[in-house]
C-alpha cells in the first residue's frame, strides 16, 4: 500500500484497529503471540510505515481494550496522522 491516492496534505484516521504493533501492546490470557498473530503484526506495522503515518502515544492508560474477565487487555485504539 502507498499514500497515492489519498491527496496532499496533513490527515488523521482514529479508531479501533483491532491490531497490536507489538506483544507489549498485550496483556493476559493469551498473550503469546502465533504465527498468524505475528504474521497480523508484522501487516499492521507494514501498513504503518507504508503510509508514513505517526501513531500518536496515549495519555494515561497504556491498553484500551479490556475483557470482562479483568486480566486480558490490549492497545486497539490509535490516533494516526500522517507525516507531513
Amino acid at each position: 500500500m502507498s499514500r497515492l491516492g489519498f491527496g496532499g496534505g496533513c490527515w488523521c484516521v482514529t479508531g479501533d484497529f483491532n491490531s497490536v504493533r507489538e506483544v507489549s501492546e498485550r496483556r493476559g490470557v493469551g498473550s503469546a503471540l502465533s504465527n498468524n498473530q505475528y504474521r497480523e503484526v508484522e501487516e499492521f506495522v507494514t501498513f504503518l510505515e507504508d503510509l508514513e503515518m505517526i501513531d500518536l502515544p496515549l495519555i494515561g492508560r497504556r491498553l484500551t481494550w479490556f475483557h470482562t474477565n479483568g486480566v486480558t487487555m490490549s492497545r486497539l485504539d490509535r490516533v494516526l496522522l500522517s507525516n507531513e
